[in-house]
């Protein structure tokens, strides 16, 4: 009898760990710092702004063991697969995006030349966010100055305590503050961790005033020459963890042991 040999499908294994993303659907929120609370005046006034596009976003830092994987290096001054990749420039970090990108078959967020980065805005591959999407996926729904209830400035502190690895949280055992492993804190209503202090969390934009004019999708480009980091860091003072508080502005060739990068990509 004729035999006949089953067929064999062989499936590519993936090399490199791809980011757990959440799903994050569109919507309106205010923006900006909130009267009667901490937050620097600089970020008022308030304004509404409207996100159209659903996104993926992670639901967590990108880790040293994520980036290496990929990069093939570690840049990181506080060593740990779990956590949080720090010490990259603004070009490491869309490079990172851009490979992720190809090698899942999407399209590249991101044209490199040089020092001048270009965001294809209909893109649907790796890139980081604007201070609008992170702000509002931060938030996630909620309206104080963390995602917790009221910070008011005081350590410890209730509300900041279990969300944020920031000052009062993060010492080692050796008695120094350092960057932490991911999840290790309460997440906030849509499940994202650690969007408040352990590590800045890059934007791809340069910052530009507030404005009371409600916007849709706003961004403020990039110039060369800055970008905003929001979130606060593991060294940050009890006072500055915040949502609403002031965007931080680094510069793009910069690097930092605390700041790192959260990928979004659009639905």
């Amino acid at each position: 009898a004729n035999a006949v040999a089953p067929d064999f499908v062989v499936k590519a294994v993936r090399s490199y760990e791809l980011p757990e993303m959440v799903a994050i659907e569109p919507g309106t929120f205010m923006m900006g710092a909130i009267e009667g609370q901490r937050a620097n005046p600089t970020y008022r006034p308030q304004h509404s702004v409207s996100l159209t596009r659903g996104m993926w976003v992670g639901k967590y830092e990108v880790t040293q063991r994520q980036y290496e994987g990929l990069m093939g290096v570690n840049p990181s001054q506080s060593k740990g697969d779990n956590k949080p990749v720090t010490n990259l420039t603004l070009t490491e970090m869309v490079n990172y995006c851009n490979k992720l990108s190809e090698l899942e078959g999407l399209t590249l967020a991101y044209a490199i030349d040089g020092a001048n980065i270009t965001w294809d805005r209909d893109a649907n591959g790796y890139r980081l966010p604007t201070s609008a999407e992170w702000e509002y996926f931060a938030r996630a729904g909620t309206t104080d100055n963390t995602y917790a209830g009221v910070n008011d400035g005081k350590a410890p502190n209730s509300v900041v305590d279990p969300i944020a690895w920031y000052w009062a949280t993060s010492i080692i055992p050796n008695g120094t503050r350092s960057v932490q492993p991911i999840g290790g804190k309460l997440p906030n209503p849509w499940g994202l961790y650690d969007v408040l202090g352990n590590t800045h969390e890059a934007c791809f934009e340069s910052h530009v005033p507030y404005t009371s004019d409600p916007v849709s999708n706003p961004w403020g480009g990039f110039r060369g020459d800055s970008i905003i980091v929001r979130g606060r860091n593991y060294a940050s003072l009890i006072g500055e963890v915040s949502i609403s508080d002031a965007p931080m502005v680094r510069t793009p060739g910069l690097v930092s042991n605390g700041a790192g990068m959260r990928l979004v990509r659009y639905r």
